[in-house]
């Protein structure tokens, strides 16, 4: 990613986040981003409103005493913003970590099983062999996919920065409605996340996670439901197949890519919050240029979270694939070591010394 700097994946955040599981980072993002709900976004506006209610109306206080509070009350929200990005980034590097270890296992077993059948496998008659899978005709989507996210991402930081500068100078005509902008910037997104699910008939482009990684993945797959594919004519060939159990740490390297880049992002935002919280602190001291301010920064974040929300998605689901690409093609060359074509049936040739226990079980 050339806008943001890169973060060591190691890098850790000290905000007492439990290890997360290779297949637990939609769970442990979705339970981030109902807290975001519940503990910031429902409580911000009723803050906000009563501090402002007590600077207009309460004279027991000086002006100073007053904005004190006020600024305290803001300081307070916004750094509980700051921790929801940080706490989103240390997820993502506690998920990355168990990736890891989850295809280490994998790529060992399927190494093993090449090393005694890839000759036998790769001399083997087709013609008549058959599995039932995916065709995977669209895997160059998950090579493209990274570039797509840093779009987000990219518009996501310039909404932030936008908004920071309309709120503190004075010259900037103020939005109507922030939400309104809020929501344009959304869409936006909403637009580039499209680009990514292929225009899937099933996904409308709304903000819908679960159908942007159905339609995502669909277009990895090259159709939602699994097909009888004879003797390699369609989708992966026994080649690529084999590429996948051979360099399993090159295909692995997109999806690290990806999760790096939008780990990034997430401590980029959590810095783009002191950066713009102290452009507009100092920019006017009456209630409602700070009320409006807020509302600017409050967008920002809204915006920021959002792009997470696809960007998070879009990091689940190239691990998926990648995890269901090479479990398929481990299946289906463990099932053509096995396969003899003069006889039409699964009993292995012994021509390389290897006996029935040995195949059947080799990788393992």
């Amino acid at each position: 990613m050339m806008f943001f700097k890169q973060r060591p994946i190691s890098e850790s955040y000290n905000g007492g986040i439990e290890t997360v599981e290779h297949d637990g980072l939609a769970l442990a993002i979705h339970e981030s981003m109902c807290e975001y709900e519940t503990e910031i976004s429902a409580k911000l506006p009723v803050a906000i409103s009563n501090v402002y209610e007590m600077y207009i109306c309460d004279t027991s206080r000086t002006t100073e005493q007053k904005v004190a509070l006020f600024e305290g009350v803001l300081g307070d929200a916004w750094e509980k913003i700051k921790a929801f990005f940080k706490k989103i980034a240390a997820k993502l590097k506690s998920w990355w970590n168990s990736v890891v270890k989850y295809f280490q296992t994998v790529f060992s077993s399927n190494k093993k099983f090449l090393e005694k059948f890839k000759d036998e496998i790769e001399g083997k008659d087709t013609e008549k062999f058959t599995y039932t899978g995916y065709e995977y005709s669209g895997l160059k989507r998950m090579e493209a996919v990274d570039r797509e996210v840093n779009e987000m991402i990219t518009l996501a930081m310039n909404a932030a920065k936008e908004f920071g500068n309309k709120a503190s100078d004075k010259k900037e005509d103020k939005p109507d409605d922030w939400k309104q902008e809020e929501k344009d910037k959304k869409k936006q997104i909403d637009i580039i996340a499209m680009k990514i699910a292929k225009n899937d008939s099933d996904y409308d482009g709304k903000g819908n996670v679960s159908k942007f990684k159905e339609a995502y993945i669909k277009s990895v797959r090259g159709s939602s439901e699994k097909k009888e594919i004879k003797n390699f004519s369609k989708g992966m060939s026994v080649s690529d197949m084999i590429d996948y159990l051979e360099n399993g740490d090159d295909k692995l390297s997109d999806v690290k890519q990806l999760n790096s880049d939008v780990t990034s992002a997430a401590d980029d935002y959590a810095d783009a919050i002191d950066t713009l919280r102290g452009k507009v602190k100092d920019s006017n001291s009456e209630a409602d240029a700070k009320t409006e301010a807020n509302k600017a920064l409050t967008c920002a974040a809204n915006v920021m979270k959002y792009q997470l929300s696809y960007g998070t998605a879009a990091c689940d689901a190239s691990k998926q694939l990648l995890s269901a690409i090479i479990g398929q093609s481990s299946s289906v060359l463990r099932s053509l070591a096995r396969y003899k074509p003069t006889e039409e049936s699964y009993i292995p040739s012994r021509g390389n010394g290897t006996g029935l226990l040995e195949a059947f079980s080799a990788g393992f």
